[in-house]
């Protein structure tokens, strides 16, 4: 959702807001360009420049464009190896696509609202 301070996102129809990326700027984004192929979202501000942020697929762990049960185990991965979910899925940001909480990383803070997206 473009808005006057950032640029924000949900997971769950909009009951929880997260601001998108927490080294973009808060300030009134005006234009926002998808670029699928590149996997990215050119984001203009105003006042602030340009910006460019990854897209993914919430809960997405495995790069397959789906969410279900054979993202647990690079979910699991991510968590517990991070350096080897990075060798292994080298086109993938586990800080976004594995960030239930809206914390900007993949942690442990993420576990439930994973397995909440996994049962949705």
């Amino acid at each position: 959702m473009r808005a006057e301070n950032g640029l924000w996102y949900t997971i769950n129809g909009g009951k929880n807001w997260y601001h998108y990326r927490s080294d973009l700027p808060y300030a009134p984004v005006v234009d926002i360009r998808l670029e699928i192929q590149r996997r990215r979202m050119v984001i203009a501000t105003q006042g602030r420049g340009a910006w460019q942020a990854p897209i993914a697929i919430p809960g997405d762990m495995n790069d397959d464009g789906n969410l279900d049960f054979a993202d647990i185990n690079a979910f699991v991965l991510g968590l517990s190896d991070p350096e080897e979910y990075r060798r292994q899925y080298p086109n993938l940001y586990p800080e976004i696509s594995g960030d239930m909480n809206g914390d900007g990383q993949l942690d442990f803070g993420d576990i439930n609202g994973f397995v909440e997206l996994l049962g949705a």
